[in-house]
């Protein structure tokens, strides 16, 4: 089944790059445009379950998670309500939408719930804009290059305050390494379960 389920991603994935690496400039009935597959493309990216080692967590992130709830923070996503058990209360930061500071800064207290993404954010490492343009430059478009794609996709779990630092939004590299050692770092979000390299990298 899991192979199945492999092969049904890759193909719908190469069903939407082959619009947009087409010169098409009119569309017959029922066909996507290019605005359309690169949106559906994209969505389908970010809705990906990923395997485990492709998740990382800020140590700020764990700490205060740790802190709240005995919940496994990877199994947490954007809308899911996250119950405090850990703690008689503690004041909370939540955000709304993309606002900068948080809209509420208010006591949470033991055994009410927040939303996820009030408080945390999943930040694609290398953004899915980024993935997208790196499949549209594969010239030989197949289920082994675009799984090599990917795989390049991770997620960082960390704190809503934390993704709000970071200006570098969508020009990354598409290198995690680099963006982990080098954006990340320069904004003062450290992970919890990387191998930081010994050497800066420049």
């Amino acid at each position: 089944m899991e192979n199945i389920i492999q092969t049904d991603l890759l193909n719908i994935v190469i069903f939407y790059v082959n619009i947009l690496k087409k010169p098409i400039t009119s569309y017959d009935d029922y066909t996507i445009n290019k605005e359309g597959s690169k949106y559906l493309l994209g969505q389908t990216l970010r809705q990906l379950h990923l395997p485990k080692e492709r998740y990382y967590v800020s140590i700020a992130a764990n700490e205060l998670w740790n802190k709240l709830t005995s919940e496994n923070i990877f199994d947490s996503f954007y809308i899911n309500n996250v119950k405090v058990d850990k703690v008689n209360e503690e004041f909370v930061g939540q955000y709304k939408g993309a606002s900068g500071l948080p809209y509420k800064t208010e006591i949470v207290k033991n055994g009410e719930n927040f939303e996820y993404r009030a408080v945390f954010h999943d930040d694609h490492i290398i953004p899915i804009t980024v993935i997208i343009d790196e499949l549209i430059k594969i010239e030989n478009l197949n289920h082994d290059s675009v799984r090599d794609i990917i795989n390049k996709i991770g997620v960082c779990k960390m704190l809503k305050s934390e993704d709000r630092k970071i200006k570098e939004k969508k020009k990354r590299p598409f290198d995690e390494n680099k963006v982990i050692e080098i954006i990340y770092k320069k904004y003062g979000i450290n992970l919890l379960n990387y191998n930081y390299f010994k050497e800066t990298i420049n």
